[in-house]
């Protein structure tokens, strides 16, 4: 099953997004981040959704709060944390009402960025970094209250984090709980979650971390059923076509892709995207 993710249609008002889709024949939609607040905006989103014929799965900062921030479930700054649940509540119960099997957010950082940050993909140090265990229980304190919600016929994945050489210089350290097979691995060791493999996003860790990326993405994909899709040129996450990434091509072509989820998050126009999509539907056999 192959989704587009709401983002990469630049506009403020979902609405306006989920009409793009509607008008091309796209129906498998994952709405995420990039769209603003507006009046009676979850009454407005379900009732659109109600008559068209969309499959919806919704991922981390979705639906649009009415004051931007950065979603951080691992924060020890207690205001951050409450605000970062009561998002994903939100959006655990919209995805019911969806129907969806699948709600996905960011693994948990060890400093709380800012909106800016994230846009310019280098974080300020605006204080030390959080003690790493007590992020992790945090993060998982925080997952026992989203599955209480979700149920058992939704799903809740960790998306693996995106680690630039900026941020890692700055830090003289990693600054994400989860961007490689080590820390999921040591994740693993305190929470029973299910991952959302981000390839480009892996891609990017792996250049900084000097690791080699086929061999970190071979044994992650075996952990997961969900992926993120993109291309990028190893040094920033930057939402480029797959056809134009020839080692994400490279391993993508080794795997059938029956039987994952996946979601398409290349920012560019739908021409490039639906060549992209029948890329990836001709590795599912």
């Amino acid at each position: 099953m192959i989704f587009i993710s709401s983002s990469c249609i630049k506009k403020k008002n979902i609405l306006d997004v989920l009409k793009v889709f509607k008008d091309n024949n796209i129906n498998h939609v994952e709405l995420s981040g990039g769209t603003e607040n507006f009046p009676n905006q979850e009454k407005d989103i379900v009732n659109y959704i109600g008559q068209s014929d969309f499959e919806i799965r919704i991922h981390n900062y979705f639906p649009p709060p009415k004051k931007h921030f950065v979603i951080n479930i691992a924060s020890l700054n207690k205001e951050i944390y409450l605000k970062s649940i009561e998002q994903c509540l939100k959006a655990i119960n919209l995805s019911k009402k969806f129907g969806s099997k699948k709600y996905s957010v960011h693994a948990g950082f060890l400093i709380d960025p800012k909106t800016t940050d994230l846009r310019n993909q280098q974080i300020k140090l605006y204080s030390q970094l959080f003690d790493e265990k007590s992020a992790i229980l945090k993060m998982k304190e925080a997952l026992t209250v989203l599955k209480a919600e979700s149920g058992k016929d939704l799903d809740i994945y960790l998306e693996n984090n995106v680690l630039n050489k900026k941020n890692f210089n700055r830090f003289g350290k990693n600054p994400f709980l989860l961007t490689d097979k080590n820390s999921y691995l040591k994740l693993k060791k305190f929470i029973d979650f299910n991952l959302l493999l981000d390839l480009a996003h892996l891609k990017v860790s792996c250049n900084t971390l000097g690791y080699d990326f086929y061999s970190e993405a071979n044994f992650l994909y075996d952990q997961t059923d969900y992926l993120h899709l993109s291309g990028n040129d190893g040094i920033e996450d930057r939402n480029s076509t797959i056809i134009s990434d020839y080692k994400l091509n490279k391993f993508l072509s080794t795997k059938n892709l029956k039987n994952k989820t996946i979601t398409l998050e290349v920012y560019d126009n739908l021409h490039n995207i639906e060549k992209d999509y029948s890329f990836i539907k001709s590795l599912i056999k």
